[in-house]
């Protein structure tokens, strides 16, 4: 079966598809890449913004996404970039997805 498109981690939070060499070989080779958590496993929305609730996936899962994951110094920034998606009047989730739109290999899933 032929290759037709790569699925792959891609979000503010993790680039590496940029450095690693798949991103361009897709784009050589005219193929497709659709990004996979592109929301980095919920940080990137308003969900951590303000603490761990009880019912997240930190608390009830904890395979994927570990409380060492958000430490205080990351969460500040995810507010500010929180902050500078409410002044352009979108949605945290949204100005991140559409960051990932804008590659021409890359298409948010």
């Amino acid at each position: 079966m032929p290759y037709v498109i790569n699925q792959n981690r891609y979000s503010i939070l993790d680039r590496t598809v940029e450095t690693n060499g798949a991103l361009a070989a897709s784009n050589e080779l005219n193929k497709g890449m659709i990004t996979f958590s592109p929301l980095a496993k919920g940080q990137l929305t308003d969900r951590y913004l303000n603490g761990i609730p009880a019912d997240s996936r930190i608390r009830t899962d904890g395979r994927f996404l570990h409380e060492s994951d958000l430490p205080e110094a990351k969460v500040e920034k995810l507010r500010e970039l929180n902050e500078l998606a409410k002044k352009k009047a979108v949605s945290f989730p949204r100005s991140r997805c559409a960051g990932c739109s804008t590659r021409k290999a890359l298409r948010p899933f």
